[in-house]
């Protein structure tokens, strides 16, 4: 089930929801590796956001929304998941922000740009998360097929599962 994280009106998040976000998982405890992949969605679009949301899970991640980019930067930081997906036009702090916040973070996430702008922009934007030293996948050119999102989030799997195998 799509879990979304909403902020109060001063933007942070509602304490009673972030339990129930906790609670709506038995075992999981913050810190600790979860038994899926975690994406980390964030699109001002929010019936788009459930699209996307529906369809990573299809792929075998657990997927959140939060419905800002202050409330992306929070679960961000409280969570660190496996991948991110960024909408990179949206109103206040963009996606551009994000990638620079996910930088800040040294973030180790796949970063996933989404957007309806041209694909020259979306792949200056990948250019810049590479430059920022993130681990880019290949952008998302609104409208898409699911089977983009999924392509991506299957490579970003078996990138995983090397980096483990290596570690071993």
């Amino acid at each position: 089930m799509c879990d979304s994280v909403t902020p109060t009106e001063d933007g942070r998040l509602n304490e009673d929801e972030r339990i129930s976000l906790i609670e709506d998982e038995p075992g999981l405890i913050l810190g600790a590796k979860a038994a899926r992949p975690r994406l980390l969605i964030v699109d001002d679009d929010f019936g788009c956001a459930h699209f996307l949301c529906h369809a990573a899970e299809e792929c075998g991640y657990e997927a959140r929304i939060a419905a800002s980019p202050e409330a992306f930067q929070r679960e961000y930081t409280a969570t660190r998941p496996e991948a991110v997906l960024v909408d990179l036009a949206m109103p206040g702090i963009d996606g551009i922000e994000l990638l620079r916040f996910l930088a800040r973070q040294k973030s180790t996430s796949l970063v996933i740009l989404a957007s309806g702008t041209g694909q020259r922009v979306l792949d200056a934007a990948v250019r810049l998360g590479q430059a920022l030293t993130l681990r880019m996948c290949p952008p998302l050119a609104k409208p898409f097929v699911v089977q983009d999102l999924q392509d991506c989030l299957s490579q970003a799997t078996a990138s995983t599962e090397e980096d483990h195998q290596c570690c071993l």
